[in-house]
């Protein structure tokens, strides 16, 4: 009996990643549709991670794909590609873990107007010139 409410729990579980695995790709699918602007290309944007990664030691960001849109008036730079960070591990320590994700790249000037808008965006790593922000899909494609 509990080997069967176990085994329900586990497939809801795995069902439940796979929807929101495919909502995911969906609504990023949709912003990259959206694409509009040539600059900053994905050139720039990894030469720009670069930089940030020598002066933030938390995560490892990885640009795949870019797409400039427009967001409220404003235009945002959404990256698409790998995320490393450090997360705490079972025996106590950290270890790097490592996802796919989403996630906006902002110069100093875009990043006071992101700042205000805290139901869509997160900072997650900030630099001089630059700025990275976790992203909420579903609010960006509202």
């Amino acid at each position: 009996m509990k080997n069967d409410a176990s085994t329900i729990l586990i497939i809801l579980a795995l069902i439940f990643s796979i929807v929101r695995w495919q909502k995911n790709r969906t609504r990023l699918a949709t912003i990259f549709s959206l694409h509009q602007f040539q600059v900053p290309t994905l050139h720039e944007i990894q030469s720009a991670l670069l930089a940030i990664q020598d002066e933030c030691n938390t995560y490892i960001l990885v640009a795949e794909r870019v797409a400039n849109i427009l967001f409220c008036g404003e235009r945002v730079c959404v990256v698409s590609g790998s995320l490393r960070y450090l997360a705490p591990n079972i025996k106590g320590g950290s270890m790097w873990r490592q996802e796919h994700s989403a996630y906006v790249i902002a110069r100093a000037i875009q990043s006071n107007w992101m700042q205000r808008k805290q139901d869509v965006f997160t900072p997650a790593a900030i630099d001089t010139d630059w700025t990275i922000y976790f992203v909420k899909l579903d609010r960006l494609v509202a």
